[in-house]
């Protein structure tokens, strides 16, 4: 603890539309953050399909009405999110 405290949580979230990959996904998450100490959750949310298209709209809602759970659960003040190289449209 120094001169600006910090502590740290983490949330992540499942959109359970990439099988075993998310899967590990999940489990790398939970395992680093359980190493650290980091309290860590994780959420999954079950992304319909629109005419066998992945929802991206639908996606992002659910992603962010998880996070933003999690951020009141953790009485967190601040949230900051991260995407894989793919994902930057956020």
């Amino acid at each position: 603890t120094g001169r600006f405290p910090l502590v740290l949580s983490a949330a992540h979230f499942h959109h359970g539309v990439r099988g075993r990959d998310a899967n590990e996904d999940a489990a790398f998450c939970a395992a680093l953050c359980a190493r650290l100490k980091i309290p860590c959750v994780v959420g999954l949310g079950a992304i319909p399909n629109v005419g066998g298209k992945y929802n991206n709209v639908e996606a992002r809602f659910r992603r962010y009405e998880f996070l933003e759970e999690a951020a009141r659960d953790f009485n967190a003040n601040y949230l900051a999110t991260a995407h894989n190289a793919d994902d930057q449209a956020e």
